[in-house]
C-alpha cells in the first residue's frame, strides 16, 4: 500500500505541474522576455550595424572612423549589460559580467586598441548583431502559440458570428461552412486548451536556448574567471606588501624617535 502511494506521487506532481504551468509567474516572465527581446534586438542591430559600417567606411577618409567604431564598442557594452539584466530579471539567468582587457597605457588610443583586441567586444557584437534571427523566431513562436491558445479557447464566444457569412468551403480553425456544429465547438475549444498547456514548454525551450547564448557570449568564461582571480590575488598581495612596508617604516621611525629621546 505504501509503495503504491509513493508511486502515485510523481504522477500527481507531473499532473499538477502541467495544469499550473500556464498560470505561473515564471511562464509569463519568460513570455515577456521573448516578446520584448525582438524590438530591442532590432534596435541594437540597427544602431550597431550603422555605427560599424560608418566607422569602417570613414577609416580611410579620416580618423573619425575610429571614434565611430569606439562608440559602437561602447554601445555594445551598454546593450550587453542591459541584456544580462533583462535575462536575470525575467529568465532567472544569472551570469557575471566579463573581465575586459586592460589598456596597455593611458589615453584614448590605448583604450580603443584594448577594446578592438578584446574578445569580449566581439562576443558582445556577435550576440547583439547575429542573434537577431533567433529573437525574431522566438517572438513569432511566443506570440503564435499564445494566440492559438486564446483563439481556440474563445472560439465558442465568437465562432458563430464569424462563420455566419462563410461559404460551405470556408474553414475557420476546425469549423467548416457557415453553421458550426457542437462537435466543431468542442474541437476548437479542445485545440485551444491543448495549446494552452503546450505553450509553457515551447517558451521553456526558447528560454533554454537564450540562457545558453547569454552565458556563452555575454557571461564570464572560465579563462576570464581564472584571470580575474589571479588579478584579485595579485592586487591583494600588493596591498598586503604595501601595508607591511608602511607598518615596518612606522615601527622603525618610532624606534628611531624613541632612541633619540
Amino acid at each position: 500500500m505504501l509503495s503504491r502511494s509513493v508511486a502515485e506521487r510523481p504522477a500527481t506532481a507531473i499532473a499538477r505541474t502541467i495544469l499550473t504551468e500556464p498560470f505561473r509567474r515564471r511562464t509569463w516572465r519568460e513570455t515577456a522576455h521573448h516578446v520584448l527581446a525582438c524590438p530591442l534586438g532590432v534596435l541594437w542591430f540597427v544602431g550597431l550595424l550603422t555605427l560599424l559600417v560608418v566607422g569602417v567606411f570613414l577609416i580611410p577618409v579620416a580618423l573619425a572612423g575610429l571614434v565611430v567604431l569606439f562608440l559602437a564598442f561602447l554601445l555594445a557594452q551598454g546593450a550587453a549589460t542591459a541584456e544580462r539584466g533583462m535575462a536575470r530579471a525575467l529568465l532567472d539567468v544569472r551570469t557575471e559580467g566579463p573581465v575586459r582587457r586592460r589598456p596597455q597605457g593611458s589615453g584614448p588610443w590605448a583604450r580603443f586598441w584594448a577594446r578592438l583586441a578584446d574578445p569580449v567586444t566581439w562576443r558582445e557584437l556577435l550576440y547583439l548583431v547575429l542573434g537577431l534571427p533567433l529573437r525574431i523566431a522566438s517572438f513569432g513562436a511566443t506570440v503564435g502559440v499564445w494566440s492559438f491558445a486564446i483563439i481556440g479557447l474563445t472560439f465558442p464566444a465568437w465562432g458563430s458570428v464569424v462563420t455566419r457569412a462563410n461559404s460551405d468551403e470556408t474553414t475557420v480553425l476546425w469549423a467548416r461552412g457557415s453553421q458550426v456544429s457542437a462537435a466543431e465547438y468542442v474541437a476548437n475549444f479542445g485545440f485551444g486548451l491543448g495549446v494552452l498547456f503546450l505553450a509553457p514548454w515551447v517558451i521553456r525551450v526558447l528560454t533554454l536556448l537564450r540562457g545558453v547564448l547569454v552565458r556563452s557570449l555575454l557571461g564570464r568564461s572560465r579563462e576570464e574567471e581564472l584571470q580575474h582571480e589571479v588579478d584579485r590575488l595579485a592586487d591583494s598581495r600588493a596591498r598586503s606588501v604595501d601595508a607591511a612596508s608602511s607598518q615596518r617604516a612606522r615601527i622603525e621611525r618610532d624606534l628611531h624617535d624613541g632612541a633619540q629621546a
